[in-house]
């Protein structure tokens, strides 16, 4: 049973969520009618951003976060996505809409899904976006490899990759997603574990615990809520640790949950490199403090 005073956070995610924009609308008015405090965040193309639909996302909708993804530099993102619009460059077109999200004062992960074909034109990328950037603190970049590669052989190359882009993008002021570096400890990473915290709403109304998960139970629907009681036991139950990943140091941060589908080959070398990278920058910036200190003590000396 959800706390009346507790607030309820939205994730808009689709397909394309803003193809439902009045949808939304209706269930944002509903959250007001009812008295019911909330924010939103949304995983979207950006396609079908406006200048009045900005507006209401930030003002009606409560949207802090938005996610865009841009795979690739002009010509390859064009020929990934290969959407059908009535102007000449999808890929310039998103990019104006990156510049209303940024104005607006929403914050913004642009994710870049890479692979072998376009993780060596980040960079290029990069530099169209600047043209378009108001305020790099509401701007964060989130390299990812796709999945057919962190189960690869190839998967700690692309990923050396993605450390060293992530740091020439630090470098030119902007962030990087929290696995380019040590972030708070969490001990859940995965949505289908904690099934009272969050859920995903299919379009005919049910319930599942991620949209990750294949399964013919849902947990419920919108209608009755969350009815099927055996099934959030069993997704809560504390499972024992694969035998794979008994003994590595970055346990307990991570899930346990065997149901998952996205199974990972990479997350080993991933924890690793976070932590050396935390590590190097806390001894690069302890150096440099104590440099200064050192400059302020001789420069009292002087005075």
């Amino acid at each position: 049973m959800r706390n009346p005073k507790e607030k309820v956070n939205f994730l808009w995610f689709g397909g394309e969520p803003l193809v439902g924009e009045r949808i939304i609308d209706k269930i944002c008015a509903g959250m007001r009618e009812a008295g019911i405090e909330y924010t939103s965040r949304m995983i979207s193309n950006g396609s079908l951003i406006t200048q009045e639909n900005i507006v209401k996302m930030r003002d009606e909708w409560h949207l802090k976060r938005m996610q865009i993804s841009l795979d690739g530099v002009e010509e390859e993102y064009n020929r990934r996505k290969n959407y059908y619009f009535n102007y000449e460059s999808a890929y310039w077109h998103v990019l104006s809409r990156i510049k209303l999200i940024n104005e607006s004062g929403i914050y913004l992960t642009i994710r870049v899904n890479v692979d072998e074909g376009n993780i060596d034109g980040v960079l290029t990328m990069l530099d169209d976006i600047e043209n378009f950037i108001v305020d790099p603190k509401l701007i964060s970049f989130d390299m990812a490899p796709l999945f057919d590669l962190r189960t690869g052989e190839k998967s700690a190359q692309i990923w050396e990759k993605c450390f060293a882009i992530a740091d020439a993008i630090n470098a030119r002021g902007f962030r990087t997603a929290s696995h380019y570096s040590v972030s708070k400890t969490k001990i859940h990473f995965c949505m289908a574990d904690t099934p009272r915290q969050s859920l995903v709403i299919s379009p005919e109304g049910k319930l599942y615990s991620c949209e990750h998960v294949a399964s013919v139970e849902s947990l419920g629907d919108v209608w009755e809520g969350v009815t099927n009681t055996a099934l959030v036991k069993k997704l809560e139950s504390v499972e024992p640790a694969q035998e794979h990943c008994r003994g590595c140091f970055s346990l307990p941060q991570c899930t346990t949950f065997t149901g998952c589908p996205n199974y990972r080959t990479d997350c080993r070398f991933v924890a690793r490199k976070r932590l050396d990278v935390a590590l190097d920058k806390m001894l690069r910036y302890f150096e440099k403090n104590q440099k200064d200190g050192e400059d302020t003590e001789e420069s009292d000396a002087v005075c």
